[in-house]
């Protein structure tokens, strides 16, 4: 049942307050594994449970390079999923309450946002 999932997002928020603790720019794991967490408790069917144990590793990834390639990352992977429904939704593929998969999305979004990062930090 839920016990498995229930253990692995207890370890993993453990997991990554401990790392926020000892590597500060590991908390960006933290906070988006966090943030999303609440929002898997708050309704458990706005999110997957494997979503968010996807974005605590995203935000420990993205932390490395600075708060603001989290929230880019984060913001990316939003309002991509976000545009993808409303197409769904005016195509008439899906109703309103569209529920698609977000993890793509999410590591979508992280790419795109290192990759801006990675670019600004050439150029100069």
């Amino acid at each position: 049942g839920r016990r498995p999932l229930a253990v692995a997002m207890t370890a993993g928020t453990g997991a990554c307050l401990a790392l926020a603790a000892v590597a500060p720019r590991g908390s960006g794991g933290a906070v988006l594994f966090g943030a999303l967490f609440v929002v898997r408790i708050v309704d458990p069917r706005a999110i997957g449970g494997g979503d968010v144990k996807l974005a605590g590793l995203i935000g420990l990834h993205l932390g490395w390079l600075g708060w603001d390639t989290v929230a880019l990352g984060s913001m990316f992977a939003f309002a991509g999923a976000g545009l993808f429904a409303l197409v769904l939704v005016l195509m008439r593929r899906r109703g309103f309450g569209v529920r698609i998969a977000f993890g793509p999305w999410l590591l979508g979004g992280a790419w795109a946002a290192i990759a801006l990062t990675v670019a600004a930090m050439i150029i100069g």
